[in-house]
């Protein structure tokens, strides 16, 4: 562990947001072009969200589902998982329902976030109303109390600091894609994932100068950490 700047996700994204505030981290497109977030603004974002995911009963250990194409959002949901020391279980969008379903219910999911309303609908079809986990819906408007715009409102209103979390904490569960039987799950712990960060820093030098364009699923492995943590 000597020689590296973090042991966690949590507190490696605090130290880029406090060292890069004004430098844009994202960009999203828009129909008249992209819509770019700093690092501050992510990190506002992400404490908002971490404070909603605590009001809606998450906490250290919990494992929050995520039903979506890479986004802000994706993002932002994942970093808030990681200061509550909660487990993401990213999953691909063009799964089908029963992929989902096995999946929560294999990672004792308590809450899923969800891109759109459709795909929600698709996932609390096929469970009985008392059984389907709570869901959070990104494109619903801020008036829906299941939106994420919502979720972040109460968020604000209820602030949560970020936890200290141990490098052996697990950060995500990444499901294999079952062609050999029922999808797998692995166990990736924050140092895993950190450790994997720092090796690609020392063969790939990166600055706030750089740039990546994202085309892997962030649901992989390979993209979760190349593309969403490394940059």
């Amino acid at each position: 562990m000597s020689g590296r700047p973090f042991n966690d996700l949590a507190s490696m994204f605090a130290r880029a947001v406090k060292h890069h505030a004004t430098q844009p981290m994202f960009g999203a497109p828009r129909p008249n072009g992209w819509r770019w977030y700093s690092y501050g603004e992510v990190g506002q974002l992400v404490d908002a969200c971490r404070g909603g995911l605590a009001a809606a009963g998450v906490s250290h250990g919990d494992r929050v589902g995520l039903i979506s194409s890479n986004s802000v959002w994706w993002a932002v949901t994942a970093y808030a998982c990681y200061g509550l020391g909660a487990v993401v279980v990213p999953m691909y969008e063009t799964e089908h329902p029963d992929t989902w379903r096995f999946i929560c219910q294999d990672a004792s999911i308590k809450l899923v976030v969800c891109a759109r309303t459709s795909i929600a609908e698709r996932l609390t079809n096929t469970w009985p109303d008392d059984e389907a986990p709570q869901t959070v819906i990104v494109n619903r408007p801020p008036h829906d109390p299941t939106s994420f715009e919502a979720l972040l409102a109460r968020g604000r209103d209820e602030p949560v600091d970020a936890l200290t979390i141990s490098s052996e904490d697990l950060a995500s569960f990444i499901y294999t894609s079952g062609t050999t039987g029922e999808p797998k799950g692995v166990e990736l712990s924050h140092e895993n994932i950190c450790s994997n960060i720092a090796a690609l820093h020392q063969l790939l030098p990166l600055t706030h100068h750089d740039r990546s364009l994202s085309f892997l699923p962030w649901a992989h492995s390979f993209g979760h950490t190349c593309e969403l943590h490394a940059l």
